[in-house]
């Protein structure tokens, strides 16, 4: 590999000067002789595991990358402006797995001084020293490098596909360092002047547009791409290969743009063409964001990257969001619902990040809510916009009740955690962020009113543009934005303290006076947890309650343990909603007689009420509040609903149910799925609406799984024998994507050894993103124990990705069947597996584990991350979690699962 020229470090001196010059700072000279008297920068030796120390901070880069995808390793220099508050002879900056091949650090004024970088610690802290004191104020430091491209997906990494060569950096959160030395944390936040020399016509991308492409004498290309406005080390994006490129139309200025937007999309060779759906639904979606946040789309350009793979969904790089292939390609302008609804989603969630996240950036990983939050409070908002037939009206609440689960254990995380090791900033990425926060936002929206609301959030984009923010400026502004302090205040009560309220509603009416409601609210217990419930919110309550003249509401700031509402001149109620249109994050508590109630009401719910509803009699039986009959008397009701969303909301508790029931009554329950869906299933045969097909694909999944309906199992292990050519001639339009995960998984159980076989070859021939990602988790889908074993060796070969490796393994652990192979393996070889999967998924390995329901397990687990834990780098977390799930499911187990059989008919054994 070569290293940059001088051309380079001339241009990255002079342009890292002119920067801090606009900045205000005094010139060269005056600098170098005010700064000699100031008190030295004091620098411990010990690495900081979290927030780098201040006294120094960038203030520009400089980056000139040169890149052969072909080869394993990559060169660069890197020119970083600083500012120091003090004289200095070392500071601690980022770089993981660097070689830093020379480095001068040059004051201003002064002549350069060499300096010495060591890395000190794995995430990446590392030292850099200095032969002289360098003064207070500005000052150059450049560096010369060489780094590996990582071939397991980790920051800057390599990945072939039919015979072409990729490289991409994956920024987030922490990985930018694997690409450059650099102050790589949010709260630094500069321009970015950035070439990047290519070979063999690879294209290059980066944040800003190019400004000039150079035709070297060597037959290379450096694109020079234009000076971007300040981002954080996190959104850089940097990619080189034989991409394709699809170009629309610029977007027009606007009310709120006065310039045209260009737009790209950017595939692997051969994937232009299944970039036409999101490409088309981007012009819209940029202008309602832009209307909607009162503040232009912030880059000069918007490419749209199909990354060949990549660790994560997407990546909100500045100007350049980037998605792992099968989130975002499809095949034509009209993909079946499952997959629209995907790509709507992720397209929405990535594009709010432009202005929650990269415009406004959080200054540490524990405030990173103020932009995961927000960007999963958007998406749905503005989809809903976009298409208000679509239901995404439902997707926050159904969003809040998913979070729920991992929010109802002690070793669940809040919204806002304190991070303060560089291990556990992934761990910051959980459901509470992505799930709880953006349902809490909106019942503030709800409560504050959304024009009071939507105004305020707006001028606070627009004041701190291209600025930091954490949360405690975030609060407080809101509440001076919105005049209502105390709202502000139960808002951030709910985002940093964990757990689930539970809201308990006891119905008085007696003879000659006004009902009321006796409300109690207390932290969520499931049976077997160590939870402290002896805690409370400010929570924004909002009830109705029917009777026979017709419904009404309340609405109150809940703060005390105990609170009762006169009704007044209301009569007493039939039945009672305690989370009026299910907007509150909070769960509800009822008597049997109240649940059935509501079973027997269910019509008058609306459909946010009746998700709520489900979620909270399942918590309420879960907790040993409510009875497995009035349980499934509110279950019961919602399978005739007529929202998709409320009919297939019980589906995961009866999926999980299957797990805690043996013998005759496993078997009852999968006869009630039958019973209680297979009807609505057949009325769908020629469903021909996005909600009517979504329905049916949902139904056909609970059916063939949950239910082991045999005819509907066959009906999709046919189709996918169809789609990959098995025993026939292959027919592409046997199987749509939105079941491959379905059908695949029933073939290889149903169809065994052969179908197995012919998928593995599949797997070679159809190059479907979405198919190769599926395909491997039907591998690990087997009950057949030869079978199982020949899915682990698949997982491990070096022809299969590291992604679908981490995609395997866990899917065997999901098969009840050859659980036990799987983690027998898995005690056996942890090394190996942790060493071939993608680096940043080796702290979810814990949750593996999930699926059993055996305490003795909890003892194997501590066993083997004692032994391996140093190979999964903020597994702690996770590990923590699953055992607690274990512990809890073997609690439910122990205390209800005779009542759940007694109540599905099968009497209790002695």
């Amino acid at each position: 590999m070569r290293l940059s020229t001088g051309r380079f470090a001339a241009l990255a001196a002079a342009l890292s000067f002119a920067a801090c010059g606009e900045a205000g700072e005094t010139d060269s000279a005056d600098v170098a002789a005010a700064d000699t008297s100031a008190a030295p920068l004091v620098v411990s030796s010990e690495p900081p595991n979290g927030p780098l120390p201040d006294g120094v901070r960038p203030t520009y880069y400089a980056l000139d990358l040169v890149v052969n995808p072909d080869e394993t390793s990559f060169s660069g220099t890197v020119a970083i402006s600083l500012e120091f508050d003090a004289p200095a002879g070392s500071l601690w900056m980022h770089g993981t797995d660097i070689t830093v091949v020379d480095a001068t650090i040059t004051p201003r004024g002064g002549d350069p001084v060499v300096a010495t970088y060591e890395q000190h610690h794995p995430t990446g802290v590392s030292y850099v020293t200095f032969a002289e004191d360098v003064p207070a104020g500005a000052a150059v430091m450049t560096m010369n490098y060489t780094a590996p491209l990582s071939d397991n997906l980790a920051g800057f990494f390599r990945t072939e596909h039919d015979g072409d060569a990729y490289a991409l950096a994956k920024s987030e959160s922490i990985q930018a360092r694997r690409a450059l030395p650099s102050f790589d944390e949010p709260r630094f936040k500069t321009p970015f002047k950035i070439s990047i020399t290519t070979f063999d016509g690879d294209l290059a991308i980066s944040n800003g547009p190019v400004e000039e492409t150079i035709s070297n004498d060597d037959g290379s290309t450096t694109y020079v791409f234009a000076e971007t406005r300040p981002v954080a080390t996190y959104l850089l994006s940097l990619a080189v290969g034989p991409f394709e490129v699809v170009e629309i139309d610029d977007l027009p200025p606007n009310a709120v743009r006065d310039r045209p937007l260009p737009v790209r999309g950017i595939a692997r060779r051969g994937k232009g063409d299944e970039l036409a759906y999101v490409l088309s639904i981007t012009p819209d979606y940029v202008r309602l964001f832009e209307e909607q946040f009162g503040l232009e789309f912030p880059y000069q350009k918007f490419d749209i990257v199909a990354a060949p793979d990549w660790p994560s969904g997407a990546t909100e790089l500045a100007g350049a969001i980037t998605y792992r292939e099968p989130t975002i390609l499809v095949d034509g302008l009209s993909p079946p619902p499952g997959r629209k609804r995907g790509v709507v989603g992720i397209h929405g969630h990535e594009l709010a990040h432009m202005w929650f996240g990269n415009l406004v950036t959080p200054p540490w990983w524990d405030d990173l809510w103020l932009k995961e939050s927000f960007a999963s409070w958007a998406d749905p908002v503005i989809a809903d916009i976009w298409d208000p037939e679509g239901g995404y009206d439902l997707d926050l609440v159904r969003s809040g009740l998913g979070a729920m689960n991992s929010d109802s254990l002690i070793s669940g995380r809040s919204v806002k955690e304190p991070i303060t090791r560089n291990e556990d900033i992934r761990n910051a990425y959980v459901a509470a962020v992505y799930n709880k926060g953006p349902m809490v936002i909106g019942m503030f929206e709800g409560y504050l009113g959304k024009e009071a609301f939507r105004a305020a959030l707006n001028e606070y984009l627009a004041r701190n543009a291209d600025g930091v923010v954490g949360s405690d400026d975030f609060f407080a502004l809101m509440g001076e934005l919105t005049g209502d302090a105390d709202i502000t205040a139960a808002f951030r009560g709910f985002i940093e303290q964990p757990g689930v309220p539970v809201v308990g509603v006891a119905v008085s009416c007696p003879a000659g006076a006004s009902p009321s409601l006796t409300l109690t609210q207390a932290r969520y217990k499931p049976l077997g947890s160590e939870i402290d419930p002896n805690a409370t919110w400010a929570i924004p309550l909002s009830l109705r309650f029917g009777s026979a003249t017709g419904a009404h509401a309340e609405r109150l700031v809940m703060t005390e343990v105990e609170e009762v509402v006169d009704l007044g001149a209301a009569p007493c109620p039939d039945w009672v909603m305690p989370n009026a249109d299910g907007a509150g994050y909070y769960r509800f508590s009822l008597d049997d007689a109240g649940w059935l109630a509501i079973a027997a009401s269910f019509d008058a719910l609306s459909p946010g009420e009746a998700l709520s509803a489900i979620d909270s009699v399942v918590a309420g039986f879960e907790a040993g509040d409510a009875s497995a009959e009035a349980m499934f008397a509110v279950l019961e009701a919602s399978a005739a609903a007529e929202r998709r969303e409320v009919v297939t909301a019980p589906f995961g508790a009866y999926g999980g149910f299957v797990g805690m029931l043996d013998g005759a009554a496993r078997v009852a329950l999968r006869a009630k799925v039958r019973g209680l869906y297979a009807d609505r299933f057949a009325s769908l045969a020629d469903a021909d609406t996005d909600d009517a097909l979504l329905l049916r694909e949902s139904l056909e999944g609970v059916l063939s799984g949950t239910g082991r309906d045999a005819a509907v199992r066959a009906g999709l292990a046919a189709r996918a024998a169809a789609f990959i050519g098995h025993g026939q001639a292959r027919d592409p339009a046997a199987l749509s994507p939105d079941a491959y995960d379905k059908a695949l998984a029933v073939a290889v159980r149903d169809l065994g050894r052969p179908f197995f076989e012919r998928l593995v070859e599949a797997r070679g021939e159809i190059d479907d993103a979405r198919f190769r990602e599926a395909s491997a988790r039907a591998l690990g889908a087997t009950n057949d124990p030869d079978l199982a074993r020949a899915a682990i060796a698949h997982a491990m070969a070096d022809t299969t990705s590291a992604s679908d490796t981490a995609r395997i393994l866990p899917s065997l652990m999901n098969s009840i069947a050859v659980r036990e192979i799987a983690w027998s393996w898995m005690r056996e070889n942890f090394p190996a597996y942790a060493g071939k999967i993608p680096v940043q998924w080796t702290r979810f390995t814990p949750g593996m584990a999930n699926g059993f329901c055996d305490t003795a397990r909890i003892a194997e687990l501590d066993a083997l991350f004692a032994a391996h834990g140093e190979l999964a780098p903020g597994h702690e977390s996770s590990l923590a979690q699953t055992k607690e799930r274990i512990a809890l499911c073997a609690a439910l187990k122990l205390a209800k699962a005779a009542e759940l059989a007694a109540a599905l008919g099968v009497p209790s054994e002695g």
